[in-house]
């Protein structure tokens, strides 16, 4: 069973993805954390610079890159170079990293492999910007989370503030803004919003509230006796 919710930055798909894979007993899927990682990896080794790739062979580039994605009590466990990754994946360098790497067709083939590889032993939540629409198109529930720009940009900068990241309100507005601009005119995968998908707008609801709205559209859409187109 697989649950897609995708969603631009700050429309809060991760945390209620998160509450919903704990509270279903399934494996929470983050596809954000992939993309970082492989930025970061990418980046560490000179390949990703600024706002382009500057290397070719992306493909077998990747598959020598020192990183292992795992599973641990419905957890996904990135390494890089046998040390554990954690909060360098909330940093604002690792999210503008995963924008400029996430538009190259050879990351993102990279990247749905292991999101398919993981999630197919079991149930799932995952969230993305292309989980409904390429990674996973037959997911028993689609969702997608919006909210307005400012909404988003300042529940991302008082997350960078809560983990005590330097960074003002309108440098993350204009970097969400121009985040959302790549992801939705990239030529590969684009972020948009499957045609069977339930959009959500969560600009004046509380986490709690859209996670459970979310339940009770899997209770309907993947355990109920028929299914909505």
């Amino acid at each position: 069973m697989i649950v897609a919710i995708d969603g631009p930055a700050g429309s809060g798909k991760s945390t209620v993805a998160r509450t919903v894979a704990q509270k279903l007993g399934c494996l929470y899927l983050d596809s954000g954390a992939i993309y970082r990682a492989l930025g970061l990896a990418l980046a560490g080794q000179g390949i990703v610079k600024e706002d382009e790739v500057v290397f070719n062979n992306l493909s077998s580039i990747l598959e020598r890159l020192p990183l292992s994605f795992d599973v641990d009590e419905g957890n996904l466990i990135i390494r890089l170079s046998g040390r554990l990754l954690t909060d360098e994946l909330r940093t604002p360098e690792a999210s503008n990293l995963a924008s400029v790497v996430s538009q190259y067709p050879e990351v993102r083939e990279f990247a749905t492999k292991i999101q398919r590889k993981l999630a197919f032993s079991g149930c799932a939540v995952v969230d993305g910007r292309d989980a409904a629409t390429v990674v996973f198109p037959d997911a028993c529930l689609k969702i997608f989370l919006t909210a307005s720009p400012e909404v988003r940009a300042q529940r991302r900068w008082q997350e960078y503030r809560r983990r005590g990241q330097h960074i003002t309100f309108d440098d993350v507005l204009r970097d969400l803004i121009e985040r959302d601009k790549r992801d939705s005119s990239r030529q590969c995968a684009p972020m948009r919003v499957a045609p069977d998908a339930v959009v959500i707008d969560t600009s004046e609801m509380s986490i709690s509230e859209v996670s459970d709205y979310v339940l009770s559209l899997v209770k309907e859409y993947c355990f109920g006796n028929s299914i909505r187109s």
